[in-house]
């Protein structure tokens, strides 16, 4: 395993979440995902489940163990986003609050330290080339 191989794994699901968490994600789910167990947080989680699936596959980590990580990252996403989402909407903070701010920065660095996580056990695993 190169420093180069973790680094191409880093930016790819970096990349993968950039478009999940931006791109691809609705006012549908960003409304909803402060409620447990709606399905608007369901399927964000979903979405980003699905691209961790395929940046891992991408880099070729092993099938079986894309899946058991994906679902990993997925269900972590799911409840840093829940989590964030039930805080601000209880507090009432909105976009024109710093505190809102703090709470978005506080979700987006625990994602990353999920990926950074996900590495180091891919890493450890010995299951990227």
């Amino acid at each position: 395993m190169t420093v180069e191989s973790l680094l191409i794994l880093i930016a790819a699901l970096q990349l993968k979440h950039l478009f999940a968490d931006f791109f691809f994600q609705t006012g549908w789910m960003v409304q909803n995902k402060g409620y447990y167990g709606h399905p608007a947080g369901i399927a964000h989680a979903g979405i980003h489940l699905a691209l961790t699936f395929v940046a891992l596959f991408v880099v070729g980590i092993p099938l079986w163990w894309c899946a058991v990580l994906a679902v990993v990252e997925g269900v972590v996403h799911y409840h840093v986003d829940w989590a964030k989402a039930a805080v601000t909407r209880k507090s009432e903070f909105t976009a024109s609050d710093a505190r809102f701010w703090n709470w978005i920065g506080l979700d987006q660095f625990a994602h990353h330290v999920t990926y950074l996580a996900l590495v180091y056990l891919i890493s450890g695993l010995g299951l990227l080339s």
